[in-house]
């Protein structure tokens, strides 16, 4: 039913369901510890903006589910924004000791890691469907080939994680990578389970700079496909290709030169770059003769040419023999469900660190136009898919909460910090002044992740 659905009406909807659960555990947790600690909870709003929906429980706490669905809030009882009445006056937070308002404000973040967790176990129990983590063509003079291996081979364990699709041997590639200079994994020689392999493979800096969007193909690993039939499935409309090509056309030869599948399209195209070539292809029946100039651009430090145009996806029972189930049963799930969230999470760490740092491109932040485009993509592909995705999602949450920046709540730990040392509270323009920056910063942070939304749609 899912897949019926319009690809808008889909991004929307996983876009919902995703923000609503992550930002509804994220603020439960936040309600819970403050309840645990004694403090009176004044709202649990869900969205920010004018409230939709309002109801007021015994205790006092207002429950809002508001109008802008991109976060939510808990407010607390502090005598510093409101009289309080001296019923109440033991339950402000500013009356708790530093270490239980500290508990208060990690607590969300640390909600969405153990439903990461979560999330992570259904998933392995749900089961997702990926492709065998077996070796196509191994690029020659390139770490995988220098490192022994072949194709046909197939990666059963990177850095002691067990991987059995090539979506967690590409995670599981990028968290080695971003901790070391070098990649340990254990392969099958040809896929045969027999006898296990040992392979390391030395990395460069570089190659994990995009965020390691070129890791994969830096280290000369493709996954093997089948033999795939050069048909246009995409025409990019600023590419090369664009006003001559057309999805459904099949290539037939380059100048001269004939072509049966993909792959010897793609190597053609590469090394023809900013030529003019003579294009011949089949379209309806009918065979038509265009010239058009190939692109170039600069990828792996060598210029390469390319077209703007996608393969067809292979057919459904040409890919059957290159797909695998990953299901596991409760207890191994779960094991496993604790390593991908410590892989998970340590690379988007990582990956956070060196771009605040400047060592990693800006173009990985994604505002909501990406999410919502990911979470219907992720939603499509069926519900392992989906619940995978809204791991990831809820630890990025939790990493970008925990940063030191006024407004989020490592910003709230933060100041609680400095006034344990200093043994009094930051006076209160100074929390002023910082709640400022902090909001300038938070955004600049999302008009940069909007541009990146808006580059990645039209350019």
């Amino acid at each position: 039913m899912i897949h019926a659905l319009p690809d808008l009406l889909r991004a929307v909807l996983g876009f919902a369901l995703a923000v609503g659960v992550l930002v509804t555990f994220h603020e439960a947790g936040h309600f819970v510890m403050a309840r645990c600690c004694g403090v009176h909870v004044l709202r649990f709003s869900i969205g920010f903006g004018r409230p939709l929906w309002c109801r007021t429980s015994r205790r006092g706490t207002q429950w809002v589910l508001a109008a802008i669905p991109l976060g939510g809030y808990v407010k607390l009882l502090d005598e510093r924004e409101a009289p309080v009445p001296a019923a109440l006056a033991q339950a402000t937070l500013n009356k708790r000791p530093i270490w239980q308002r500290l508990l208060i404000v990690l607590a969300g973040p640390v909600a969405n890691v153990i439903l990461a967790v979560v999330l992570c176990w259904l998933m392995f129990m749900v089961g997702t469907t990926g492709l065998v983590p077996r070796l196509g063509v191994v690029a020659p003079d390139t770490p995988a080939a220098r490192a022994g291996l072949h194709q046909g081979d197939e990666i059963a364990k990177v850095g002691g994680v067990v991987t059995k699709t090539w979506g967690q041997v590409a995670m599981a590639l990028l968290w080695q990578a971003l901790r070391r200079g070098q990649v340990d994994m254990t392969v099958y020689p040809q896929g045969s389970q027999a006898a296990e392999h040992p392979v390391s493979l030395v990395l460069e800096s570089r190659e994990t700079d995009d965020g390691g969007q070129s890791l994969l193909s830096s280290l000369g690993l493709q996954a093997a496909l089948p033999p795939i039939p050069p048909v246009v499935g995409q025409v990019a409309q600023q590419g090369p290709a664009a006003g001559v090509l057309q999805v459904g056309d099949r290539i037939l030869a380059i100048d001269d030169h004939r072509v049966s599948t993909w792959d010897e399209l793609a190597d053609m195209v590469r090394h023809k770059g900013s030529v003019s070539v003579v294009i011949t292809y089949e379209r309806q029946g009918s065979i038509y003769h265009d010239r058009v100039r190939i692109g170039q651009r600069v990828g792996a430090g060598r210029a390469l040419g390319f077209l703007g145009i996608a393969a067809a996806p292979p057919a459904a029972a040409a890919m059957r023999p290159y797909l695998i189930v990953d299901r596991r049963q409760p207890a191994p799930a779960l094991l496993a469900a604790w390593d991908w969230t410590l892989v998970m999470g340590g690379a988007t760490a990582v990956l956070l660190a060196r771009t605040v740092e400047g060592q990693a491109s800006t173009r990985q932040i994604g505002g909501p136009v990406t999410i919502a485009v990911s979470a219907g993509q992720s939603l499509s592909g069926g519900m392992g898919s989906f619940l995978q995705f809204m791991a990831l999602l809820s630890l990025s949450l939790a990493l970008l909460n925990i940063l030191p920046i006024p407004m989020l709540d490592g910003g709230h730990a933060l100041f609680y910090i400095i006034e344990g040392i200093k043994g009094s509270p930051l006076s209160e323009r100074f929390q002023l002044v910082a709640q400022q920056v902090g909001m300038l910063v938070l955004l600049t942070l999302l008009a940069l992740a909007l541009y990146n939304d808006l580059s990645r749609l039209f350019f």
